[in-house]
């Protein structure tokens, strides 16, 4: 089966501009993926599930999420869930989205490294978020809930890992991508395979490298197209 992972950018500079809702939905549309990802929620720029609902193609699946449900629905103000120490923690709302219908799925745990009793709880979360999609078992790791895995590709404190290909949507780019990029690389030779996939918040997002990444069996799979507003990889699930 074959896997969209779309990065749409923020920014508008020289040969670059701010994505929107209508750019991100003619790439569904146009797509013969079986699974598009989505990354977190971005004000402005993010579709709807009844927006992708009336866009996708038989047979596909989007991951997309929405405004937290404290903002309102699509209220285009809303904002990300906070990772600053000390502020609530008001995840966004994540759906699986077909032309048949939207399917909401469990929200975001925690956005900082977890204890141990957030891990239990991503343990038992992500048995919740483990899917079958024509025939591969996908399992959604959301942003920052990727601190609660250690280097070997497993949960910390020894906790039972899913068993699904792990798909990574975050918010904004992430940082200390030399442990990173070891984790991701580590749950693609468990599983087969790894994706991460955030919005391109960067000042010049055409030459990023972590705005999307695909690993397989342990390797990162280079392969990246973009154009003026998003960038993307596309590959068979393994």
């Amino acid at each position: 089966m074959k896997v969209l992972a779309l990065t749409p950018f923020t920014t508008t500079g020289p040969g670059f501009r701010r994505a929107t809702p209508d750019d991100l939905l003619a790439r569904v549309r146009a797509s013969d993926a079986q699974l598009v990802v989505l990354p977190g929620y971005s004000p402005g720029i993010t579709p709807t599930p009844e927006q992708l609902k009336a866009a996708v193609p038989p047979g596909c699946t989007v991951f997309v999420e929405t405004a937290p449900e404290s903002e309102g629905p699509g209220k285009a103000v809303a904002k990300p869930p906070s990772k600053r120490a000390g502020e609530p923690f008001n995840p966004c709302l994540p759906y699986l989205v077909t032309c048949d219908g939207i399917t909401a799925i469990p929200s975001q745990l925690f956005a900082r490294s977890p204890d141990r009793s957030q891990i239990e709880a991503l343990r038992d979360t992500l048995k919740e978020r483990t899917y079958e999609i024509a025939g591969k078992r996908f399992t959604f790791v959301l942003c920052g809930e990727i601190n609660g895995f250690d280097a070997t590709g497993g949960l910390k404190h020894g906790r039972e890992a899913p068993d699904g290909i792990v798909i990574n949507p975050a918010h904004t780019p992430m940082g200390r991508w030399h442990l990173l990029d070891a984790k991701m690389s580590a749950l693609s030779r468990r599983n087969g395979m790894a994706v991460h996939v955030t919005n391109n918040t960067l000042k010049h997002p055409t030459g990023a490298s972590t705005d999307v990444r695909v690993y397989q069996r342990g390797t990162r799979v280079p392969d990246r197209d973009k154009n003026d507003h998003s960038a993307w990889c596309t590959f068979e699930a393994s």
